[in-house]
C-alpha cells in the first residue's frame, strides 16, 4: 500500500475512535480532516480543496459562527474564490458562460417573480444566498478539469466520513438534542436540524457510487458510516430516497460480484433486525401508526397550504410567504414551494427544468459510469421532501458536478 494512504487510514481510524470516546470532537474532527487532504494535496494545493470540504460539509460556517464573524458562508466562498485567482486556475469555456448566462437568468426572473408580493427581507436574505451560490457554483465550474475532479471524489469521501463522525459524536454526547423519552434521539450534527444533515448526506452519496472497486476502505467508511448516521437522522424521506439509489445500483450493476450484493443485504436484515427489536421499539415509536398523526399532519398541513398559495395570485404569494401553517414552514416539498412564490409562470419554469433533467438522465443511463444517473434522480425525489433546496449550497455543488459530466461527454474542454 502507497505510504500517504496508510497515514490516511491511519488517521481516520483514529477519527472514529475519537468520534467514539472523546466528547464534544468537533474541532479535533476539523483538524485531522484538514491534515488528510494536506497528506492527499500538498498545502499549498490542499487550500482549494480544504477550502472545498469546508463549504459542503457546512464545518466551515459553523467555525466562522463560533468565531463571530458576520456572513460566514460568504466568506468562505470569497476564500475559495481567492485561493482559484491565487492558483491562476480559472478558465471559463463558452460552454461554462452559456450555463452562467443561464442560470443567472433563471435566478433573476424567480427573485422579479417571487418579490412582487414577497416579504422585503425574505426577499433580500435570497439574494444573498444567490449572490453565494453564484459565486461558488462559477468558481467550481471554471476551475474543474478531469484531473481536478478526481481530487474532488476525494474530497467528497472526506466530507461524508467527517460529517458522519462530528454528527455521530454530538449524537452520543449532547443530551439536549432527546426531544422526550418517548421518542429516539436524532441525530442533528452542526446543522440543528435531523433532516437536513440527511439531506446534504444524500446530495453527496451520489457521486461515490461510481466508484465501487475502487478506493475500497474510503468507500467502505463511506458507506457505513452514511447508513449508521442516515438511520440516526430517523428521516423518513432521505432513507426512502436512499433506498431507490440502492435499487438503481443494483439494477445497473447486473454483474456485481456476489460478496457485494450479500454484504448489502446482510445489512439491510441486520439494521432492520436491531431496529424492529422490542428494546429497540423507540426508534418505531415516530412511524408508528398510532402516532403518525402527531408527525405528519403539521407536514400535511404545510403542504396543503403550499397548494393553495398557488391560486391566490398570477404572481403567487410571494418569497418568505409561504410559511402560514401549522409548522411555520414553507410546504417541505421544494416544487410546491417554487409554485405557490412565483405563480403560474414559476410553474412554466419548473414544468422547463423537469423536462431538462428527465433528458439529462435519459442520455445517462446510456454512460455506465455516469454520477447524472443516480445524482438526477436524488435531486427529483429529494425535492419532496425538503423546502430549502435552492438555499442548500451542496445543491449548486452537485449542479456544477453536473454541468461537470455533460460538459466533458460532449468533449467541451476548459478554454
Amino acid at each position: 500500500m502507497n505510504k500517504r494512504y496508510l497515514y490516511v487510514h491511519l488517521i481516520i481510524i483514529l477519527s472514529l475512535i475519537i468520534c467514539l470516546i472523546v466528547p464534544n470532537s468537533f474541532y479535533l474532527l476539523i483538524m485531522l480532516s484538514s491534515i488528510i487532504l494536506v497528506i492527499e494535496f500538498r498545502l499549498l494545493h490542499s487550500l482549494y480543496y480544504i477550502t472545498l470540504y469546508l463549504i459542503i460539509s457546512g464545518s466551515g460556517i459553523k467555525v466562522l459562527e463560533d468565531l463571530g464573524l458576520p456572513f460566514p458562508l460568504l466568506v468562505l466562498i470569497l476564500c475559495f474564490l481567492s485561493i482559484a485567482l491565487f492558483q491562476k486556475s480559472i478558465k471559463f469555456s463558452k460552454y461554462d458562460l452559456k450555463v452562467f448566462v443561464f442560470l443567472n437568468a433563471t435566478i433573476i426572473l424567480y427573485i422579479f417573480l417571487g418579490s412582487v408580493n414577497g416579504n422585503y427581507f425574505d426577499v433580500i436574505n435570497q439574494i444573498y444566498y444567490f449572490i453565494c451560490a453564484i459565486l461558488f457554483f462559477s468558481t467550481l465550474v471554471s476551475t474543474t478539469t478531469k484531473e481536478s475532479f478526481k481530487n474532488i471524489k476525494f474530497t467528497v469521501y472526506i466530507s461524508i466520513i467527517y460529517m458522519c463522525l462530528i454528527a455521530i459524536n454530538i449524537w452520543l454526547f449532547q443530551n439536549d438534542i432527546i426531544v422526550s423519552e418517548e421518542y429516539f434521539k436524532r441525530a442533528i450534527s452542526i446543522f440543528g436540524n435531523p433532516n437536513i444533515l440527511a439531506q446534504n448526506l444524500l446530495l453527496l452519496l451520489p457521486i461515490i457510487m461510481v466508484n465501487i472497486g475502487k478506493q475500497k476502505f474510503l468507500l467502505f467508511m463511506s458507506t457505513t458510516l452514511y447508513l449508521v448516521t442516515l438511520f440516526l437522522t430517523q428521516s423518513r424521506g432521505s432513507i426512502l430516497v436512499s433506498a431507490i439509489l440502492i435499487l438503481l445500483f443494483l439494477l445497473r450493476k447486473k454483474n456485481l460480484k456476489l460478496r457485494y450484493k450479500l454484504t448489502l443485504v446482510t445489512l439491510a436484515i441486520v439494521s432492520l433486525k436491531y431496529l424492529t427489536t422490542d428494546t429497540n421499539r423507540i426508534y418505531l415509536n415516530r412511524i408508528l401508526p398510532s402516532n403518525m398523526d402527531d408527525y405528519s399532519n403539521s407536514r400535511l398541513d404545510a403542504l396543503l397550504t403550499g397548494i393553495n398559495s398557488f391560486w391566490q395570485s398570477f404572481f403567487g404569494v410571494g418569497i418568505g410567504n409561504t410559511n402560514i401553517n401549522e409548522l411555520s414552514l414553507s410546504s417541505h416539498n421544494a416544487y410546491i414551494d417554487f409554485v405557490s412564490e412565483t405563480g403560474v409562470i414559476g410553474l412554466l419554469i419548473l414544468l422547463f427544468y423537469i423536462s431538462i433533467l428527465l433528458i439529462a438522465w435519459t442520455y445517462s443511463t446510456k454512460k455506465p459510469q455516469s454520477i447524472a444517473y443516480y445524482l438526477i434522480p436524488t435531486l427529483m425525489f429529494v425535492s419532496i421532501f425538503t423546502h430549502n433546496l435552492i438555499t442548500n449550497i451542496s445543491f449548486y455543488f452537485v449542479l456544477a458536478v453536473l454541468v461537470y459530466e455533460f460538459k466533458y461527454l460532449k468533449g467541451v474542454k476548459n478554454e
